[in-house]
């Protein structure tokens, strides 16, 4: 089956991966939490996102990728939020070691999108025996994490990954086609209702975008 859409920023060359395959069993995985420094946000921030690009670089089934996904999620929410506290308020432009402390941020969120679309794909070539929930729960995580990575973009008025806007509506049409827009999603790391879906992450975007965040006045 011809993939829908595809995404700018997800490995494209299969032999170029790197062979590091990393054991993503749960005992494994909170092994290698744990010995993240998380009391520097910085260094640990690096260190994820090195997890999570190895990860996405590696080959892995579906299910497994998918469970390890939605493990490390609310880690590397909880760390985003803590690298975002000190850039928070800033005035653009931010200074190197804020600047450096957004890339963290934003290629966080990127990985872990790239992470669900490599799952994504794989369902759809086998789309007779992909469950619709978990089709749509990839394209809201994929939906989520990159909204995410482009309002972070804003913090410094950087410009939006090429195709980064095609990839997003594709993404949203291809739900559409499939009847999955309101198909009920839980995202635990949302605050207050945890139940979402496609519609509310790409609304999101979109409403975000067309306030014209690079020419709001900073106070």
């Amino acid at each position: 089956m011809t993939m829908p859409f595809n995404s700018v920023n997800a490995p494209a060359d299969l032999a170029a991966m790197r062979q590091t395959v990393i054991d993503i069993r749960p005992r494994k995985l909170k092994q290698l939490l744990a010995e993240l420094p998380w009391a520097d946000s910085n260094a640990a921030g690096l260190q994820m996102q090195e997890l999570l690009r190895s990860l996405n670089q590696a080959s892995y089934a579906a299910e497994a990728r998918l469970k390890c996904l939605e493990f490390l999620r609310p880690h590397v929410v909880s760390l985003s939020a803590s690298l975002h506290k000190k850039i928070i308020g800033l005035c653009p432009p931010l200074s190197p070691k804020n600047k450096a402390q957004l890339n963290v941020m934003i290629q966080l969120e990127f990985e872990m999108a790239n992470g669900y679309e490599r799952v994504l794909n794989h369902l759809l070539e086998q789309r007779k025996q992909a469950k619709q929930a978990t089709i749509s729960l990839c394209i809201q995580r994929i939906l989520r994490h990159k909204g995410s990575a482009l309002i972070k973009h804003y913090l410094d008025y950087l410009n939006a990954p090429e195709k980064f806007w095609r990839y997003l509506h594709q993404c949203y049409l291809y739900a559409e086609k499939h009847d999955l827009l309101h198909q009920s999603v839980t995202d635990d790391t949302l605050y207050g209702d945890v139940k979402t879906n496609i519609t509310a992450p790409y609304l999101q975007i979109v409403l975000t975008n067309l306030a014209d965040p690079y020419h709001l006045q900073q106070d």
